[in-house]
């Protein structure tokens, strides 16, 4: 069963043409309704039994090697995709007693709001991310995302997991629908990246049989992703599912005949429903069913852009490429036992697609090309606001505190002089700002449990014991390749949480704080000491979110230390 989706992030909805946020619906859904904690429309009854959920599965997912594994004090982040259960970001983490950059795609498995779905999906769900866990952690394939780190982010009810840096196959969808050609059937322009893209799925299905295990019935674009140097993998198990023994062989063949509904909406994303049906006719009618379904929710995402129009229209062919479909009569047939998955579907000789689908993946998201949030970038105006540096200090040292009630405590530090790019400096502490994410610090734990009877989190429990009866691979160490740039920012306490539309009002905040700190130096006689005789100067501005009243951000300035360009003579 697939559970609710949340409108997607559609490029009209983004903010600039650099980093994308979410809409304002997913907005609120991921920072407040998808925690069910804070939502008011729940009764307080119903919180303390979801608080008491909570920290039972806290209690019953082990804490294996990869919790907290990638530490880090900062973490920016572009949103890619958003479902009810999960939302992906692709990220840069500063790395803790590092100053350097490390890229990755964060997946945020909304736990909270999985809590508080109806009791059987619950369930699922629930039984789903434990397995998804084991599989991470111990059922490593080419074909499987990489895992880096776990993170439980307790005040948002959420967990982080933190992988390789790619891109969901639902985002890629998103951003080159509305390019396509009016009559590109095929998505990728090319015939043989579909079966590419099967191959590896089925290359991952016959790793998890070895271990009873089956992927379940996903929306197949929400669960595939692809690396940036073009390899396809599988990197959302939380609909995963370990049947009974006797019912696993059924479930495999109607999950095979789910993935063929999905690898004809990527060959053909026109074909009308009676000639899908007629693909299927021959089949029982349950699988039937998960084939069809399967098809119309990946082309559902897949006909976008011109290309939609054309749905229907007569002058579309309504058949698929020859050898395309003994590939589909395989996934629908089916077959026993579910083993050799690729050599069974005639998939071995398919050729390697990644550099092609790695050229096309390149550069769709900010964050893997090291972003700069300029005003060029945004297309935006720069303001007319010269910055200021001093005519007697080389070089001056200066440190930049903002303050916003407890929400925000934040301290950067700035160089200037004629040496020095101090304008790039202050877009760059923007950036630090305006990217922030504010739930990367956790809450001191609930010592008190809330007693209550009905406990859906114990089945997790027997699946973890399951887990822990395999064979547990070696863990591997896990290389994190820094870029070459430095940050800027030195310390953020309790980020709050700044809009894109701020850029232009905490530039001209900032830049105006530091051309009337210059002022005084350039006034200070010599031989006073700016860093020593000047004191802070603090501006409070108004800060305006959407809904929100309007709260003062305090902004602070010092001297702390510099350099004289050239000491003046001493006249006797």
């Amino acid at each position: 069963m697939l559970g609710p989706l949340l409108p997607a992030v559609h490029s009209a909805e983004l903010y600039g043409h650099v980093l994308r946020f979410f809409n304002q619906a997913n907005h609120i859904f991921y920072y407040n309704t998808s925690n069910p904690l804070n939502n008011p429309n729940i009764p307080d009854n119903e919180k303390a039994q979801i608080a008491h959920l909570i920290m039972r599965f806290q209690q019953t997912i082990h804490e294996a090697q990869f919790y907290g594994k990638l530490r880090h004090r900062q973490l920016c982040k572009e949103a890619l995709d958003i479902t009810a259960e999960c939302a992906i970001h692709a990220v840069s983490v500063l790395l803790e007693n590092s100053n350097q950059m490390y890229y990755s795609t964060m997946r945020s498995v909304l736990i909270g709001n999985i809590l508080n779905l109806p009791d059987v999906v619950k369930r699922e769900r629930l039984i789903g991310f434990a397995l998804e866990l084991h599989i991470l952690q111990n059922l490593r394939h080419p074909n499987i995302v990489r895992l880096l780190s776990i993170h439980h982010v307790q005040q948002s009810v959420r967990y982080e997991l933190f992988i390789e840096a790619a891109l969901p196959l639902s985002y890629y969808v998103r951003e080159v629908g509305p390019t396509l050609d009016r009559d590109a059937y095929n998505i990728f322009e090319n015939d043989d990246n579909p079966r590419y893209i099967l191959k590896c799925v089925a290359e991952v299905l016959d790793h998890l049989a070895r271990h009873n295990l089956i992927l379940g019935f996903p929306n197949w674009l929400n669960v595939i992703y692809i690396s940036l140097n073009g390899v396809v993998r599988v990197g959302n198990f939380l609909r995963a599912m370990r049947p009974p023994e006797n019912d696993i062989s059924v479930l495999q063949n109607y999950e095979l005949a789910s993935l063929g509904g999905f690898f004809l909406a990527l060959v053909h994303r026109f074909l009308p429903l009676n000639v899908v049906n007629m693909y299927g006719q021959r089949y029982p009618p349950i699988k039937q069913g998960y084939y069809r379904d399967s098809y119309l929710a990946t082309r559902a995402a897949l006909a976008i852009g011109p290309a939609a129009v054309n749905l229907g229209q007569p002058h579309i062919i309504n058949a698929i490429p020859d050898p395309d479909l003994p590939i589909l009569n395989r996934c629908l047939n089916g077959f026993l036992p579910y083993e050799n998955v690729v050599q069974k579907l005639q998939l071995t000789n398919v050729p390697d697609m990644s550099i092609d689908l790695s050229f096309r993946v390149n550069n769709r998201a900010t964050f893997f090309r090291s972003p700069s949030l300029t005003f060029q970038a945004l297309h935006v105006q720069m303001p007319s606001l010269p910055v200021y540096v001093s005519a007697h200090w080389h070089i001056l040292r200066a440190h930049l505190h903002l303050e916003l009630g407890e929400e925000l405590d934040s301290h950067f530090d700035i160089t200037i002089g004629m040496a020095v790019d101090t304008k790039k400096q202050i877009t760059n502490i923007i950036t630090a700002l305006v990217t922030f994410d504010p739930n990367n610090e956790d809450p001191p734990e609930n010592d008190h449990p809330i007693p209550h009877d009905n406990d859906p989190v114990a089945a997790v429990a027997p699946v973890q014991e399951a887990a822990l009866n395999e064979d547990v691979q070696d863990e591997p160490e896990i290389e994190l390749p820094l870029s070459d740039e430095e940050s800027d920012e030195e310390h953020i306490v309790h980020p709050f949480y700044f809009e894109p539309q701020h850029i232009l009002d905490l530039y001209t905040w900032i830049v105006d704080l530091n051309n009337s700190l210059i002022v005084e130096v350039e006034l200070l006689p010599f031989p006073l000491i700016p860093w020593v005789h000047l004191q802070s100067r603090t501006v409070s501005r108004p800060l305006n979110m959407p809904g929100e009243p309007a709260r003062n951000l305090v902004l602070t300035m010092r001297i702390v230390g510099g350099q004289r360009d050239v000491l003046p003579d001493v006249v006797d």
